[in-house]
């Protein structure tokens, strides 16, 4: 469910997002659209309103679906690979 609609949206739009209660989320967009190089696919997540935003860039959609996976299944537990850098708003 999770791969299908996260491959669906980022085929037709350059953005999609996952909100869980508690004003937890992640969100991903891709190419110039958002800030990063063609191919490649950023990745913004806040698992709590107090725990600040923070973004990641992933090269492949495949990191892109595995991230929304695992975050579906524990957001507040989910721990990204890679560097997370905070995102100033």
């Amino acid at each position: 469910m999770i791969e299908s609609a996260v491959r669906g949206m980022m085929a037709d739009e350059w953005y999609v997002i996952l909100e869980i209660a508690g004003g937890c989320f992640i969100q991903a967009s891709k190419g110039v659209e958002a800030g990063v190089l063609s191919g490649q696919f950023a990745v913004e997540y806040r698992k709590a309103r107090e725990s600040g935003q923070y973004r990641l860039v992933f090269e492949s959609i495949e990191g892109v679906i595995e991230a929304f996976a695992e975050f579906f299944r524990d957001s507040n537990e989910w721990q990204p690979s890679g560097t997370a850098v905070r995102v100033q708003l």
